[in-house]
């Protein structure tokens, strides 16, 4: 979390993945008055440092196609795609519909 006059500005939810020896990110926020200010890099790089330490082998999220703006985040931040569930959201497979992209940093 960072904080800015008390008050959360962004944060990061992570969990262990045991069963695969990965770090889920669950949640990546950034309050919209501090967006493009290097509050999203500081914490996503705060979290690789914390799966290297923890001796994690890649860390793992999910953001969706309609997200744009984040997918050119991750992949700046070195993630690629390695996966996708097309009914994460809905049964309805239109063209229009959101679709989860796994995305994947390896250390």
């Amino acid at each position: 979390m960072e904080y800015i006059g008390g008050k959360i500005i962004a944060l990061a939810i992570s969990e262990p993945q045991t069963w695969n020896n990965t770090l889920m990110i669950w949640h990546l926020q950034v309050n919209e008055k501090y967006i493009r200010k290097g509050y999203g890099r500081l914490l996503i790089n705060k979290v690789s440092e914390i799966a290297q330490e923890r001796g994690f082998r890649a860390i793992t999220l999910e953001t969706q196609n309609t997200n744009v703006p984040a997918l050119h985040f991750y992949m700046q931040c070195g993630y690629q795609l390695e996966g996708i569930d097309v009914s994460l959201y809905s049964n309805n497979h239109s063209q229009k519909e959101e679709i989860a992209l796994y995305m994947r940093k390896k250390i």
